[in-house]
């Protein structure tokens, strides 16, 4: 607590006598740290290849006090340097508020019961029932001790009227951040008056380029169905196709059969094969159909039978032969039993009849033709489309763009790679602020600020243990003008974090995202899409009204109400 102390009352900022004083329009970088020291690594890697990182000032702010972090913030070199720690975290206070007190009601006893016992706010649990966890509150009572920090208490920054720009300890940047969001400060004021947040990371899912282009007609799974006659056929063709889609859906993940289990590969092999084998039962069991009676009429068996495999009702064969005349065959009649030439005695079908099976046969061979050659006529539609699609992608997008869609389709991650990607880095997108979609390399100024500290009450007593939610929540209640956010569309502030305060994985390396996150930026800089010389505004997407919603908890604590509005009273 003494070196905290000790540091947050001198402020020295580090290697000012080499790049010279902040500059009022210089941009401050501020970096939430707690002690992930790998991610830290990585990130400040990432800032020293950075463009006119040298004229920036870089705010490290810490909720855990470390020799190795510090010893690693302290050997930046390649800009202003200044630490501040936060002063009331768990490790400065861990016996007591805002740490675990031993008289804080546990978190999931009843309230009866808490007031029964007597323990710390019994009064006040939070929406949800639950009673405060210290290590969740932490992070909400550090990003705002931080940003009145930064804007209202450092001497350093007491004139500064640029942009800050807000990262954790898990992001990394681009080489052109810094440029990116110059330009598009200065852009701000033409395309979009109105808002007062630039926002440079965005969250991208996983997306395989190659599966969403491929997208193939799957096969009606219960073979035959009335109407269709052109897709699938017979039961067993349809249960060939479905033994087919079987094997392609086995094939498609068996690239990646060392994610899956012993018992998943056993399934996936037991459902092709059970596919397979009724298939081809189906299949023996249709050529012993096939085969007429001893003595039965040769043209008895190719009208009939042929219906009874072609019928709209496959499965109901019995229906089909009564139909026909079959169960009304001498051989199945008791007075017939004992006759010792049944089928000779059994009078076949009449001629009118034969003739009408025929002509039904022919009509559903014609149904069958016409079908057939709607489906390649609208199969050879779809593919001119989607040739002339693929021609104009294919002048939008760049030489190296097949390379990036093998590349991405081979690695799956947590980022959205497509070629399309690299078309847009010049591109920003308006739109209201939305905590969990911009609350990454989020920059504003001063004028914002003030207009958020004025809703200090809202965000301090609103009950959610999460900052950017809390934001959401005065954007919706409080601010006169709601915030709105200019994004840039091909992100320049990546999040690498695998482990945190809500994941816990057995693996938490950050190579594996990281090589993703440099091959990424390698493609861009390549095909040039760095550095863009302007940038240009899409058309917005239209965004449903946003609807109140309750808080996630957590922050129900009358003390940290107090505690949290309490930072922000306290002047320089």
């Amino acid at each position: 607590m003494r070196m905290i102390n000790r540091y947050n009352d001198l402020q020295t900022v580090l290697n000012e006598d080499i790049y010279g004083p902040l500059q009022n329009d210089s941009v401050i970088i501020v970096v939430q740290v707690h002690k992930r020291i790998t991610y830290l690594r990585h990130l400040i890697v990432s800032l020293a290849q950075a463009r006119d990182i040298s004229r920036t000032l870089l705010v490290f702010s810490h909720d855990y006090y470390d020799d190795d972090i510090n010893d690693l913030v302290q050997s930046i070199d390649f800009c202003k340097v200044i630490q501040i720690f936060y002063p009331f975290s768990i490790q400065t206070h861990p016996t007591e508020f805002p740490g675990a007190d031993p008289g804080d009601c546990p978190r999931d006893i009843k309230k009866e019961q808490a007031l029964l016992r007597k323990c710390n706010n019994a009064l006040h649990p939070d929406l949800y029932g639950h009673y405060r966890e210290a290590k969740f509150t932490q992070t909400k009572h550090h990003w705002w001790w931080k940003a009145n920090r930064v804007f209202d208490q450092l001497e350093v920054t007491k004139y500064h009227t640029g942009m800050m720009v807000f990262l954790e300890e898990d992001h990394y940047v681009a080489e052109d951040f810094l440029y990116i969001l110059e330009l598009m400060f200065r852009k701000s004021q033409d395309l979009c008056p109105k808002c007062n947040i630039l926002s440079l990371g965005t969250y991208l899912k996983t997306f395989n380029y190659y599966t969403y282009n491929k997208k193939r007609t799957q096969p009606y799974r219960g073979g035959w169905y009335p109407g269709n006659a052109a897709k699938v056929g017979t039961v067993r063709e349809g249960l060939q196709a479905s033994a087919l889609r079987e094997q392609g859906s086995f094939g498609s993940f068996a690239g990646s059969y060392s994610t899956l289990s012993r018992s998943q590969l056993k399934d996936a092999a037991r459902r092709i094969r059970a596919a397979v084998d009724v298939s081809t039962l189906l299949d023996q069991n249709q050529k012993t159909l096939r085969r007429s009676p001893p003595d039965l009429p040769a043209w008895y068996d190719r009208p009939q039978v042929a219906l009874i495999g072609q019928s709209a009702h496959t499965n109901d064969i019995s229906i089909n032969a009564k139909r026909n005349g079959f169960l009304n065959h001498p051989s199945n009649s008791p007075s017939r039993q004992h006759n010792n030439n049944p089928w000779q005695q059994w009078r076949p079908l009449q001629h009118q009849q034969q003739q009408k099976l025929l002509q039904q046969q022919r009509q559903l061979q014609q149904q069958q033709q016409l079908m057939l050659q709607k489906q390649r006529q609208q199969q050879q539609h779809q593919q001119q489309q989607q040739q002339q699609q693929d021609q104009l992608s294919q002048q939008q997008s760049l030489q190296t763009q097949v390379t990036t869609e093998k590349y991405t389709s081979q690695s799956q991650w947590g980022y959205q790679v497509l070629p399309t990607l690299y078309s847009i880095y010049q591109k920003v997108e308006v739109t209201p602020w939305i905590s969990s979609k911009h609350n990454m390399g989020m920059a504003f100024n001063r004028t914002t600020w003030y207009e958020i500290v004025r809703c200090a009450r809202h965000f301090c007593e609103y009950d959610d243990y999460n900052w950017d939610w809390s934001l959401q929540h005065v954007s919706q209640q409080c601010l006169k003008q709601k915030l709105h956010v200019m994004v840039v569309k091909g992100p320049r502030v990546f999040h690498i974090g695998e482990c945190g305060v809500h994941h816990k994985k057995s693996n938490c390396e950050s190579n594996q995202v990281i090589s993703k996150v440099q091959q990424v930026l390698k493609v861009a800089r390549g095909a040039q899409q760095l550095f863009p010389r302007s940038i240009s505004l899409t058309q917005t997407s239209v965004i449903k009204k946003t609807k109140l919603r309750k808080g996630n908890g957590g922050w129900g604590d009358q003390r940290d109400h107090q505690l949290c509005f309490n930072m922000t009273l306290v002047g320089r």
